[in-house]
Formats: structure tokens, sequence, C-alpha cells
């Protein structure tokens, strides 16, 4: 039972690391972008008010 227990964590936190971490570093990205370059953001939008 406490294999079972152990591997079925071992398995959460490998799926929670494989999918939250890329989603993060490419949040992370996006905001280090955004705050970074505006203006080239913005001219590669046409379609946005600013």
């Amino acid at each position: 039972m406490e294999a079972l227990l152990s591997f079925c964590g071992f398995l959460l936190r490998y799926v929670l690391f494989n999918t939250i971490m890329p989603l993060l570093g490419a949040a992370a990205f996006k905001v280090l972008t955004l705050g970074r370059y505006p203006r080239t953001l913005q001219s590669c939008r046409p379609w946005s008010p600013d």
C-alpha cells in the first residue's frame, strides 16, 4: 500500500512538473517580453487599440 501511495505521489509530482512548469515559464516569458518590448509587440498587433 505504501509503495502504491509513493508511486502515485511521484506520478502526480511528475505530471504537475511537466504541465505547470512549462506553462509558468511561458507566462513568465510573456510577461517579461511584454514589459520589455511593448512597442514591438504592439506594432505586431495592428488590431490593438494602441
